[in-house]
């Protein structure tokens, strides 16, 4: 796996992007745009409800390059985009595979450096070839779109020759070509969209930030323990924390449910309810520590019985945990 320092050290500068993303969430598939990325960081838009501290597994389309890359994010920020539900969203990437990561890099600099990456008509043919799936448009609406942008593309070299450079001093220049990048996308989706530094959301009104106040009020008061051979579980009235201190101790809960997402908990709770949402720290035998979410399925006097979210990253780490 890529670890995100390494990210970090390869993608040093922000680069403005628009590619397509499909996110996967506890709650289903999602879509949006990608805006900007950096570092560890990448920005997109979308008309899915993210909140500070939530995971989704995303697939990234590179234009021009019939190509993916896949990346597991973790929201640290969202933004008011427009009055149509859509929002902003900066997360940090959290893992993504070598081979994908390589991708990436060379994607962002061709695309810098004016290639296949940053031609809008490549991006437009390579979207048409990849939804074979979906009817092809007709040559008519293909000429209207490139129309359009190539009218964007004239507004944004009008910009550019105000500041004294030419086309083909950009097309040399980094610097130059992701400042173009910037005019298309401000163009494209308006000022407010392309800002650098996005302004933070408002604090929305109490309900839609936090559970019920029965429900909070009731859970925050209770601490149990309980546990197993290999295993010590605890919850604190907000997560569940369990510890493993075997590999054949996890390697029993991932072969008894685990694996497929189900989990069976020896606590005995007075205060979660079927169908509550719950999060989730696990402790695994070679000391990593993964947070993940979930939610409660059934309860009884000795156990509870919930079923959680594991992405790729998380599953391929559980895994390798509990080989003998």
């Amino acid at each position: 796996m890529q670890n995100r320092h390494a990210l970090a050290r390869k993608l040093p500068m922000r680069q403005h992007i628009q590619a397509s993303v499909a996110l996967k969430t506890f709650s289903g598939m999602h879509f949006g745009t990608a805006r900007w990325i950096q570092a560890d960081r990448i920005a997109f838009a979308t008309d899915a409800t993210f909140a500070p501290g939530d995971r989704a597994e995303m697939r990234m389309e590179l234009s021009g390059k019939y190509s993916a890359v896949l990346a597991e994010l973790l929201v640290v920020r969202t933004y008011d985009i427009d009055e149509n539900g859509e929002i902003g969203c900066i997360a940090q990437i959290m893992d993504m595979p070598d081979a994908d990561s390589e991708r990436l890099n060379n994607w962002l600099s061709d695309l810098t450096e004016g290639g296949v990456g940053a031609q809008p008509s490549a991006w437009l043919e390579s979207m048409i070839r990849h939804q074979r799936s979906s009817p092809a448009a007709t040559p008519e609406e293909t000429r209207s779109a490139l129309d359009r942008i190539n009218r964007r593309l004239d507004r944004s070299k009008s910009y550019t020759h105000s500041q004294s450079r030419t086309a083909s001093q950009m097309g040399r220049d980094g610097r130059g070509g992701r400042q173009a990048i910037r005019d298309v996308l401000k163009a494209s989706f308006g000022e407010e969209a392309a800002k650098v530094g996005p302004r933070l959301v408002s604090t929305p009104p109490a309900e839609a930030t936090a559970p019920p106040a029965p429900e909070a009020s009731s859970t925050a008061t209770e601490h149990v323990t309980g546990g197993a051979e290999g295993l010590q579980c605890e919850y604190d009235g907000e997560r569940i924390t369990m510890k493993w201190d075997s590999k054949a101790a996890l390697k029993s809960a991932w072969d008894n449910g685990l694996k497929v997402g189900n989990i069976e908990i020896p606590l005995a709770t007075t205060t979660l309810e079927a169908m509550q949402p719950i999060a989730f720290q696990f402790h695994l035998p070679d000391g990593q520590v993964l947070a993940l979410r979930g939610r409660v399925d059934a309860t009884n006097q000795s156990a509870i019985t919930c079923s959680i979210n594991v992405p790729w990253g998380a599953r391929i780490k559980l895994q390798s945990a509990s080989k003998p």
